[in-house]
């Protein structure tokens, strides 16, 4: 009986052993968002970038140039030129076209309206209007060879005309197109002006500080385009401007 009381009034009491401090120990459980550990003896296993462990097989194919061994614009930039040259080329054409008109309206200006009359005073005497007519070249040379003048015009005109084609540059193309203006409105007086066919004179007005030409040859719009685009030419060869792709120098690499 006193053993019942006992231990009906004992307290139970847990089984010693180790205690689990649940207040201090932090939570190991995984939470969202955060990465699960990767063992140390598969951290290694597989390269980074690829998920697979073994490298991926190349699918790339043959470019255009090793199936047809013909380059493209991607691999010679070269190639994509000739429409930025054609358009050149067609610049090249206009400046000459223009040159070849203006020249050829005041001429005829100069012949309705100064040709019997006395010299125009321009810009205080520094310039003067005075018609006259130039059967040679440039200070009266060559005037009993009018015809081969007009050949050697004629041969020009060609030659530009060919070489154009080959521009690309803004600058050569305005250069070349003032060249082909000036001799062609001088090959167009020679043609078909007085006194005969391929011995027509130049019609030329333009005297500086002197009325008659003493102190510099009386000239037209034609010569000054011829002027102005062969200084032209030398201020780009100068500067290393070069005419076309084919003239530009190689640099050295930075190998050499």
């Amino acid at each position: 009986m006193r053993q019942l009381q006992i231990a009906a009034g004992a307290t139970l009491v847990p089984p010693r052993g180790p205690t689990l401090n649940t207040a201090s120990e932090p939570d190991r459980r995984p939470q969202s968002g955060d990465s699960e550990p990767v063992p140390a003896e598969n951290a290694d296993a597989k390269p980074e970038g690829d998920p697979t462990g073994a490298a991926e097989p190349s699918h790339k194919g043959p470019s255009d140039t090793e199936r047809t061994g013909e380059k493209t614009p991607a691999d010679d930039p070269a190639l994509a030129r000739p429409r930025r040259g054609g358009r050149l080329y067609w610049l090249f054409l206009a400046i000459g076209v223009l040159a070849i008109v203006a020249d050829m309206i005041t001429k005829w200006l100069a012949t309705e309206f100064l040709q019997g009359n006395q010299p125009v005073e321009l810009l205080g005497g520094a310039v003067y209007l005075t018609y006259t007519t130039n059967p040679g070249a440039a200070f009266n040379l060559g005037s009993d060879y009018t015809w081969i003048l007009a050949l050697f015009a004629l041969c020009v005109v060609v030659f530009l005309t060919a070489l154009g084609r080959k521009i690309r540059s803004v600058p050569w193309a305005v250069a070349m197109g003032l060249l082909l203006g000036g001799a062609a409105g001088n090959f167009f007086d020679r043609v078909f002006r007085e006194p005969a066919f391929l011995h027509g004179e130049v019609v030329d007005f333009i005297s500086l500080f002197d009325p008659y030409g003493r102190v510099w040859p009386i000239f037209n719009l034609a010569d000054s385009a011829l002027v102005v685009g062969v200084t032209l030419i030398v201020l780009l060869e100068f500067t290393g401007r070069p005419f076309s792709p084919e003239h530009e120098k190689k640099e050295p690499s930075d190998d050499e």
